[in-house]
């Protein structure tokens, strides 16, 4: 009996996977705290200011940025990532990213934080890879996905 009842169980899950809920992907789920902003205007402006990049890599789908500031304890700074919107057309694709780092404490200890930038928008169609470049990081970040 319990032989007939796993055969029936597995008969009715290969017949459910045959219909089209099984072949739908799960729509794409942001684990990142913020999502890189594409704008022109926005990355022509934006200013590390005081901000140190202490490390920038890629995790996953997620650019993570270590930044690092004098304050009372960064929970006021404001940190944003600005893609320039633009390709270069090269093998693979390079995009352009700047970070914009705003610290309004006036404390003199100094802090890290890090935070992390969805990066799904900024794939190329077609491609496969691209590299990242962080202004005041030295080396380009390869994402692939």
């Amino acid at each position: 009996m319990k032989y007939i009842l796993q055969l029936f169980m597995l008969i009715l899950l290969f017949s459910a996977c045959e219909t089209k809920e099984c072949c739908v992907i799960p729509p794409y789920q942001n684990i990142c705290d913020d999502s890189v902003i594409i704008s022109t205007d926005q990355y022509d402006s934006a200013s590390l200011e005081s901000g140190t990049l202490l490390d920038v890599n890629i995790t996953d789908n997620c650019l993570n940025i270590r930044i690092s500031a004098s304050g009372c304890d960064g929970s006021s700074w404001m940190i944003e990532a600005y893609d320039s919107d633009g390709v270069a057309e090269s093998l693979p694709e390079q995009r352009f990213i700047k970070i914009s780092f705003e610290n309004p404490e006036k404390c003199l200890a100094v802090f890290a934080k890090e935070v992390s930038f969805d990066l799904y928008d900024l794939r190329v169609e077609g491609s496969q890879e691209i590299i990242l470049n962080v202004e005041g990081w030295e080396e380009g970040l390869r994402y692939v996905y």
